[in-house]
Formats: C-alpha cells, sequence, structure tokens
C-alpha cells in the first residue's frame, strides 16, 4: 500500500510541478529581487 501511495504521489508532483509548467515567469537575478524588497516594491 505504501508504495502504490508513493507512486500515486510521485505523479501528482510531475504533473503539477514538471508538465504543466504553463505560467510564464520573469527570470531575474538575485541582486534585482532583493533591491525591489528592499525599497519595499516587493510589499503589497
Amino acid at each position: 500500500m505504501n508504495a502504490t501511495l508513493e507512486e500515486m504521489a510521485q505523479a501528482l508532483f510531475k504533473q503539477w510541478f514538471v508538465d504543466d509548467l504553463s505560467v510564464d515567469y520573469e527570470e531575474k537575478s538575485l541582486d534585482q529581487i532583493s533591491d525591489l524588497y528592499a525599497f519595499g516594491g516587493g510589499r503589497r
């Protein structure tokens, strides 16, 4: 039973986070992100 649950969890994870990446993200450097938060641009 544990093996079946593990297989199901792996399949869901793969579907949600690997196969279905339809969201477009803008790539930024860590410096750009830290500047955004340091100057209050990341808080809403």
